[in-house]
């Protein structure tokens, strides 16, 4: 809580309610990123069956936060999502070790999913740590460990040539971003229900002409 306030992802309230407690706000900075990120997860939901989530929250801002909140409790409560396995659990425990997980899947194009390795080509850790404000010897502790697991390698010597990622760890991945979604879905729609579909002219002429 306090590195929030720290980096100013939340604040204490100015009036204090008594002087034993010292209630955070997130800042307008945190708000921003946490409607970004639903606004992305709504898009790409969208993406896969035509549905217009993203233009509904639009038209009714005024729900994000019961949204947001449904959101967060389901992520919390869920074993899955929390604890997707243990090559996932490496990455995530390290600060900015998401995203250069992300990265690594960012990587994948088509796949054989019952394929026991898969190549995603080279990577540098250099590279990796400087655009995501990581230290070198974490990302290269992460690394080993992952490839302790067996989870994760290289073609050749390790740092050279390309990496691959083991069928366990693609599982984790996709368990993780599939239960992710399917609980965003099911809050958005605990959220914003269904609209009544009103019938067009022609329909209603057409049902007045058969009855």
């Amino acid at each position: 809580m306090q590195e929030m306030v720290t980096y100013r992802f939340a604040r204490y309230i100015t009036v204090q309610p008594d002087k034993r407690s010292r209630p955070l706000e997130p800042t307008e900075a945190a708000l921003d990123y946490v409607w970004r990120w639903m606004q992305s997860h709504l898009a790409i939901l969208d993406a896969f069956d035509g549905q217009s989530r993203l233009a509904r929250l639009s038209e009714e801002q005024d729900q994000f936060g019961r949204l947001q909140a449904a959101v967060a409790h389901a992520l919390v409560g869920n074993d899955t999502v929390r604890r997707p396995g243990p090559t996932f659990d490496l990455f995530t425990w390290v600060n900015s070790g998401g995203v250069v997980m992300d990265d690594l899947f960012s990587r994948i194009g088509a796949f054989d999913p019952e394929a026991e390795r898969l190549a995603i080509g080279p990577v540098s850790p250099s590279d990796l740590s400087e655009r995501f404000i990581i230290s070198k010897t974490h990302l290269k502790r992460i690394f080993d460990k992952a490839a302790l697991l067996g989870n994760m390698g290289w073609e050749r010597s390790p740092g050279r040539g390309a990496v691959w990622l083991s069928k366990a760890f693609i599982r984790e991945y996709w368990d993780y971003q599939a239960e992710k979604f399917a609980l965003i879905d099911r809050a958005f729609e605990a959220t914003f229900p269904a609209k009544a579909e009103v019938a067009t002219p022609v329909l209603s002429q057409r049902a007045a002409a058969l009855t």
